[in-house]
């Protein structure tokens, strides 16, 4: 796994998620019960993006189906059937928030 540097800690506001791109995948920054989480920013039932959505306790909500997920394991928690949320591992380092992805397989020559 690759851990990529996506964001200063003070950057990342306790009421707001913070959106980046890591590998050219849209990602949201959230933190929930004092914890910071990386899901896909956008939802997988019909493609709204999160940041309009909102987070509660350990869940967040698409603002247009009002789908859950939960943001440790991105299963599907309400709304209509769909696949899981894409959640990666955060860390934090002197300051800084790392997301780890995993890497893109070797190219075939």
């Amino acid at each position: 796994m690759a851990w990529v540097d996506v964001a200063a800690r003070r950057d990342l506001a306790p009421s707001a998620g913070l959106e980046i791109e890591v590998g050219g995948k849209a990602l949201l920054l959230v933190e929930a019960e004092g914890r910071i989480h990386a899901v896909d920013a956008v939802c997988p039932h019909h493609a709204a993006w999160f940041t309009d959505g909102r987070v509660e306790g350990g869940r967040i909500f698409c603002p247009r189906h009002m789908g859950a997920f939960d943001l440790e394991t991105g299963r599907q928690l309400a709304g209509p059937p769909c696949p899981s949320l894409g959640v990666y591992p955060v860390r934090c380092e002197a300051g800084r928030i790392l997301v780890g992805i995993n890497p893109l397989p070797a190219a075939r020559a």
